[in-house]
């Protein structure tokens, strides 16, 4: 028998307590807090525990937003940050763990780019097609169009985030223009439109919310990068937003963060920002090796600039 919950919901589950299972398989457990996933290993005989340490884990949000609460209890930030699942992959014997090496989900193109920049060249791609329905649109699969010959391309400050209007304006464009070339096609494309700042989140929604019911080819969801992690869709389209004379990235240089805005997208990852500053911006800067690996994959991966 297959009982099917989330880890805290099958604790909801009258008399599920009592149960002894022989099984346990806990999917996405890098993003579950420990006293989440021992719910329901408590109830188990063995456990399989599947996840992936170098995504974001589940206090990412809390410890970038709360650091008034980690300096009055006290409490480190890396340690925290030490999820069950990463105890368990670094401590049990070699025999008891494996490393997943084959990905799925993206076209080459990105499956390379997400490869080389966070898995030290570790992860090959299943699929062998390449799709160019949106070769009008974008001659590689993987397109950074960059802002860096846009005057207005700076970054802005809103209350306690960030906003980029010229990505925001140019998202809305490319939008118009993908849907156009969805036409025709069995069923909706599906967009993922995300960025590292909520702000940026909320000025792209601005921008094209009036415009969205023009575009009946594409299903589009705006979101943050923590909101759309262990989720896919057609396109990705990833808002970079920072670009300042100061060459500060803040939270985006986290690696685990662009590695789950990068890896989204099944055939199509479009990357909007200043490919210059993204370049040059003080370390740890994880955008850097990004920039270099597409331009130096010139054969599923492109540069463009922008002209607005």
């Amino acid at each position: 028998d297959v009982v099917a919950a989330t880890c805290l919901g099958l604790a909801g589950r009258y008399g599920a307590g009592n149960i002894e299972y022989d099984l346990c398989i806990i999917d996405e457990a890098s993003r579950a807090w420990a006293t989440e996933m021992l719910v329901p290993m408590a109830t188990a005989k063995r456990w399989v525990v599947v996840g992936d340490s170098k995504q974001l884990p589940p206090f990412e949000g809390i410890l970038s937003e709360r650091k008034d609460l980690l300096a009055k209890y006290g409490l480190d930030s890396g340690e925290l940050e030490q999820t069950l699942f990463d105890r368990l992959a670094h401590h049990l014997p070699p025999d008891s763990t494996k490393t997943l090496t084959i990905q799925h989900r993206m076209a080459p193109a990105i499956g390379g780019l997400v490869s080389e920049c966070f898995y030290h060249g570790g992860l090959t791609s299943a699929r062998d097609d390449c799709p160019d329905w949106l070769a009008p649109v974008a001659s590689r699969n993987v397109t950074w169009f960059s802002t860096a010959g846009v005057a207005n391309a700076t970054e802005e400050r809103e209350d306690d985030t960030y906003i980029n209007t010229c990505e925001a304006s140019f998202i809305a464009t490319l939008l118009a223009r993908i849907n156009e070339k969805a036409a025709g096609r069995a069923e909706p494309v599906t967009v993922a439109v995300i960025a590292g700042y909520a702000g940026q989140c909320r000025q792209i929604a601005r921008v094209t919310g009036a415009r969205e019911s023009a575009w009946p080819n594409l299903r589009i969801e705006i979101n943050t990068v923590d909101g759309f992690q262990g989720r896919e869709a057609d396109v990705c389209i990833y808002s970079v937003a920072r670009n300042n004379p100061q060459g500060q990235i803040g939270f985006l240089r986290k690696e685990s963060r662009l590695n789950v805005a990068l890896s989204r997208g099944k055939d199509w990852l479009f990357i909007i920002g200043d490919h210059v500053f993204c370049r040059e911006a003080h370390d740890p800067n994880p955008l850097r090796l990004v920039v270099e690996y597409i331009e130096s994959h010139p054969d599923g991966c492109a540069l463009k600039e922008v002209a607005m």
